[in-house]
């Protein structure tokens, strides 16, 4: 009786699927079906000098342990595909974006894992729930910045600038990373109202900056935006009323409170993006 002969063997699904990535785009397709991301986006930007771009996007954000061990698996693995490497790794680690607004950690470069998991601790648990991380190279002094995107809960301009101390108690460790915050109120754009703080915190800028939103509301002012670099405050608006008093009465209230530059400016609203009610 003749003996069967045995069948051929031929690759099965479960080998093809366990064979090591060879490109960025089959390492994206890996880590997504390994369950490590929900959605992961690899590949290099050219140019000179050029970047690698890695975007990690979670459906639900884990801890930033977690972010941050699934990132440096990535980046592991992908150093095992390139050979050659870009110096610059450009880095996105989040939720996708809500209502258009990012939520989660941007950096134009790769800060080491203690700078990136001290601002997805921060983002993770904050009103600022966003975070831009970018280098800036001053000659011998090297120093890094980080742009915190926040909202508050709030009913109002004076909501808003309540927020203040809270908003620049918020930051990352390291000495030589500037720090800057944008405001909004849940719901609102930059547009309806705005506070940016370029330095701080100060010692009652608090109280100068309710007093300010309570003399901009009272007086018939919106979309109101303050910028404070610390050493100086900008006001700007809209209005009605042509050659408003606001100007000068805001103006008087930060001089008084000893701060050495100040603008405030009120555009008339409905005209000219050039018609002013008021400068200073």
């Amino acid at each position: 009786m003749p003996t069967p002969s045995s069948p051929r063997a031929t690759p099965s699904a479960t080998s093809a699927a366990t064979e090591e990535p060879r490109t960025l785009e089959e390492l994206a397709d890996a880590v997504e079906s390994e369950g490590l991301v929900d959605t992961a986006t690899l590949s290099v930007v050219s140019g000179s000098p050029g970047a690698l771009q890695v975007h990690l996007v979670w459906d639900e954000v884990p801890g930033p342990d977690e972010q941050l061990a699934a990132y440096q698996e990535v980046d592991d693995r992908i150093d095992e595909i390139l050979d050659d490497r870009p110096e610059t790794t450009q880095i996105f680690l989040g939720a996708a974006p809500d209502s258009g607004r990012s939520r989660g950690v941007a950096t134009s470069y790769d800060p080491g894992p203690e700078l990136l998991l001290s601002l997805l601790g921060t983002t993770g648990g904050s009103p600022c729930s966003a975070a831009e991380l970018d280098r800036r190279d001053l000659g011998d002094d090297p120093s890094a910045e980080v742009t915190f995107d926040c909202t508050v809960q709030a009913d109002d301009l004076v909501g808003l600038v309540s927020s203040y101390d809270e908003i620049t108690a918020i930051g990352v460790e390291g000495d030589d990373v500037e720090v800057r915050w944008e405001v909004t109120v849940e719901g609102w754009t930059s547009t309806d109202a705005q506070l940016r703080v370029d330095a701080g915190p100060v010692e009652g800028r608090q109280e100068l900056l309710v007093e300010l939103a309570t003399m901009a509301t009272e007086g018939g002012a919106d979309q109101v935006s303050l910028v404070d670099s610390g050493d100086g405050l900008s006001v700007h608006g809209y209005v009605d009323a042509f050659r408003s008093p606001l100007c000068e009465a805001m103006l008087e209230q930060i001089t008084a409170a000893g701060v050495g530059d100040a603008t405030v400016g009120m555009q008339l609203r409905g005209a000219k993006p050039d018609a002013w009610s008021c400068s200073i």
